[in-house]
């Protein structure tokens, strides 16, 4: 990963890293040793609310080794004061320097505490994007943030509303022959038996056909893959497969085809980056097919929605998802899990060197 120089760096990343411009809120970045241990936003709380609302936004902080934060208060000006005191409190009790405060607002900031001596006391432009390393990757990548969460938020919506009654209608008539009941068999214990090519294609061609968008892809395909993601062995399996260091494939793997198929792990990252395009590319068709179906029926594609942008550090999308999640179901144990997880700030991964959520 491109190596941040300086706080104007920062300022300039920080909407490319979140996926949305964050308004009337405080971002938290945490380093340790120089290296980006978490980033994470809260919207500023009432004044009464200050202290609880500094300790939920400081839990993922503190379960890491953590030794410098740098608090970014988006459009809220003295607002946000006494919130900020209250994180710089909670941060000093553990031993740890709020190193600065830096308020931005409509792509510009200035320092209101600076440690390095060198952060403009007035306000200024960020750095330059083009001369950003790590925003020319995401650019490259197609990535680019929307105008603000509600935006983000809205890519979990309905898109396709035609392709969604079609692909229902196409999973009724399945059920009435009798399909459905052959879809469950290949889910089972022992791997897929009749019709796994079948199964195999569907899935596959979902999930990292490039060469063709989820939305254009033949009804019978999604509904097919959309019958198989509902049952909960091939929903796990396909988890699994997605954030491997919380979840043990071997306990749930992929049927002998898909797994060739689909390869390894799109979070299996090199030693020189977090993840590569294969990651962002499969999230992005995951939440186009979120939005090829009903939002009654996309909860599990919204758990692995969920799981995987989990595992890329994407918290506000992990959270989003969640939260369709449980409106849908509320009783949905694995979205309760990963809820209460995620809240407590745990990381997604039991190994030390890899982004927390």
């Amino acid at each position: 990963m491109s190596t941040l120089h300086g706080v104007g760096d920062v300022v300039a990343y920080l909407p490319y890293e979140l996926g949305f411009t964050p308004h009337d809120s405080v971002v938290l970045i945490a380093t340790h040793h120089g290296r980006l241990q978490v980033i994470a936003r809260l919207d500023v709380p009432p004044d009464e609310h200050a202290t609880v609302a500094a300790v939920h936004l400081l839990q993922p902080v503190e379960q890491l080794p953590v030794d410098d934060v740098i608090a970014v208060v988006y459009d809220a000006g003295s607002a946000a004061d006494r919130f900020v005191a209250a994180i710089r409190r909670r941060l000093r009790h553990r031993g740890v320097v709020l190193s600065h405060v830096i308020h931005a607002r409509d792509n510009r900031w200035w320092a209101a505490a600076c440690s390095c001596g060198g952060c403009p006391r007035e306000w200024t432009a960020p750095s330059a994007e083009g001369d950003v390393d790590a925003i020319a990757e995401r650019v490259l990548r197609g990535v680019a943030p929307v105008a603000d969460r509600e935006a983000l938020a809205g890519e979990l919506d309905q898109r396709y509303p035609e392709v969604a009654v079609a692909v229902w209608a196409e999973l009724d008539r399945l059920e009435r022959l009798g399909r459905l009941e052959s879809l469950e068999q290949l889910a089972g214990e022992a791997g897929p038996r009749v019709g796994s090519e079948a199964a195999t294609d569907a899935l596959a061609r979902v999930l990292i056909d490039e060469g063709c968008p989820v939305s254009r892809l033949p009804v019978g395909v999604l509904a097919v893959a959309t019958g198989l993601i509902r049952q909960q062995p091939v929903r796990d399996a396909v988890l699994a497969w997605l954030m491997p260091d919380l979840l043990d494939p071997g306990l749930r793997p992929l049927w002998p085809s898909l797994q060739d198929r689909l390869g390894p792990s799109p979070t299996a990252r090199c030693p020189d980056e977090l993840f590569g395009d294969r990651a962002r590319t499969i999230a992005g068709r995951l939440k186009e097919w979120v939005q090829c179906l009903p939002p009654e029926g996309a909860v599990p594609v919204l758990l692995l929605v969920a799981g995987l942008h989990w595992a890329m550090g994407t918290g506000a999308v992990t959270v989003m998802a969640l939260e369709r999640v449980l409106r849908a179901d509320p009783d949905c144990q694995l979205a309760q899990l990963f809820d209460a997880a995620v809240q407590e700030g745990l990381r997604p991964s039991r190994r030390e060197d890899r982004r927390p959520a």
